[in-house]
């Protein structure tokens, strides 16, 4: 064979070979802040290098224990998520207790807080706030159950500027009279019978006129709403039209999560996640992981 061709096809086939089999040991350090750097968008994520592989990406192109699946759907829509949050193919350990995102697969991401589920409808990392509105509630203001929003105090805060509206079912008069129609009142079905139901928003009962005795509910529930939802469901023109999309604009909430702790880590460079052995803070560097930030890192081997 000619010695041109020789090396013309003997070159490409060793790089080949070397990259195929280049030990693992060299790549060990940082496959924490590789996985947890990339974009949490499930198919649809753009620039994908080493470590990851997966779809039409070769395994040889990659690390062991990198490959990404689901490569044709989304995170239901909503790209760029980072810490604390975590789920689908994104790591338990690249986010914090309790922020886990279910449903990747489907219309909109499902955050669960104290057995409640809500559509996240948008996240703001900046400002460590997440919008979230009712699944329960969604474009219905029936419920099978009735669950009052209540939230983990230590993890999620309410935002400001959030008023509360009161949601009442099974209502009728003491007497039995008659309830007269109300922009408030909306029809709900309670074991399989008809029944007036209410909506007031700041917590106060609506004063009926020409009602001779007082109302009895059920039950009722309380959902925050935005400002301007509530002051539109308190004018004389509130229908369930209107409640709807109060209740489905959702409302914000305030994270915390190890926040200050997680700043100082990215400000040296890390990328935030949670120990999954200590269930601490974790900040995940190129070198190594550290309890703090990647300026004094102490590795989770002792080194």
């Amino acid at each position: 064979m000619h010695p041109k061709l020789t090396r013309r096809y003997f070159l490409p086939l060793i790089s080949l070979l070397l990259i195929r089999y280049i030990p693992g040991s060299l790549c060990q350090n940082g496959g924490e802040y590789a996985t947890c750097g990339a974009p949490f968008q499930c198919a649809g994520i753009r620039g994908i290098s080493y470590p990851f592989f997966g779809w039409d990406r070769p395994e040889y192109c990659g690390y062991p224990g990198f490959q990404l699946n689901n490569c044709q759907g989304d995170c239901a829509g909503i790209r760029g998520i980072s810490y604390p949050f975590f789920g689908g193919d994104r790591p338990e350990y690249c986010g914090y207790p309790g922020f886990q995102l279910n449903n990747c697969q489907g219309d909109v991401p499902i955050l669960t807080i104290s057995s409640v589920r809500y559509r996240v409808l948008e996240i703001d990392n900046s400002g460590k706030t997440v919008r979230v509105a009712r699944e329960d509630l969604w474009n219905i203001t029936c419920p099978r159950f009735l669950y009052n929003t209540t939230l983990e105090q230590n993890v999620f805060l309410l935002s400001p500027n959030y008023p509360i509206i009161t949601l009442y079912y099974g209502c009728s008069t003491i007497n039995g009279q008659a309830i007269p129609q109300l922009p408030s009142m909306f029809p709900c079905v309670v074991n399989d019978t008809s029944s007036a139901s209410f909506f007031t928003v700041g917590g106060n009962f609506p004063s009926i006129p020409g009602l001779e005795t007082g109302i009895r509910c059920e039950t009722n529930i309380s959902v925050p709403v935005n400002q301007a939802a509530a002051g539109f469901l308190a004018g004389s023109t509130a229908s369930i039209v209107s409640l709807q999309d109060a209740l489905a604009s959702g409302f914000s909430l305030q994270w915390s999560a190890n926040n200050n702790v997680c700043e100082n880590c990215t400000r040296s460079g890390g990328l935030c996640g949670t120990n999954r052995d200590s269930q601490s803070f974790a900040c995940y560097c190129v070198n190594g992981t550290s309890a703090s930030t990647c300026n004094s890192i102490e590795t989770e081997n002792g080194t």
